[in-house]
């Protein structure tokens, strides 16, 4: 009697056993690597903004080295950087009178971000 209930026992939980779910899945190894690559292409478009004449006086001016922002673009997460790669696009692909002056409305607000970003202030009289 006490042999046949651990075998019912024995026999239920090897049905149980077999019939639950895996909880097991692969791993991507290169989901690391391609987010490394794409923060690493942001950080290049806007080193390429940073290079503008324009956009070194104005952090100059402002007292920022490029030492500082180079520091503070390795400290962004991926979402500035993109949004700040965004903004140099723009910036970069200059045109016409009008596209003159959205590039020099994406300067100021690239230099305000890093500004902001440093922890200094604007002000504006």
């Amino acid at each position: 009697m006490k042999l046949k209930r651990i075998a019912i026992a024995l026999a239920a939980w090897t049905m149980f056993y077999n019939v639950s779910p895996a909880m097991a899945s692969f791993i991507s190894s290169k989901a690391p690597i391609q987010e490394n690559s794409q923060k690493s292409d942001y950080i290049k478009e806007i080193q390429k903004a940073l290079e503008n004449k324009i956009v070194a006086q104005k952090l100059k001016e402002y007292g920022m080295n490029p030492k500082e922002v180079k520091e503070k673009l390795k400290s962004m997460n991926e979402e500035q950087l993109r949004l700040l790669a965004n903004a140099s696009k723009k910036l970069n692909a200059g045109g016409d009178a009008l596209g003159l002056a959205i590039a020099v409305l994406v300067i100021v607000l690239l230099v305000v971000f890093i500004l902001r970003l440093t922890g200094k202030e604007v002000i504006i009289r």
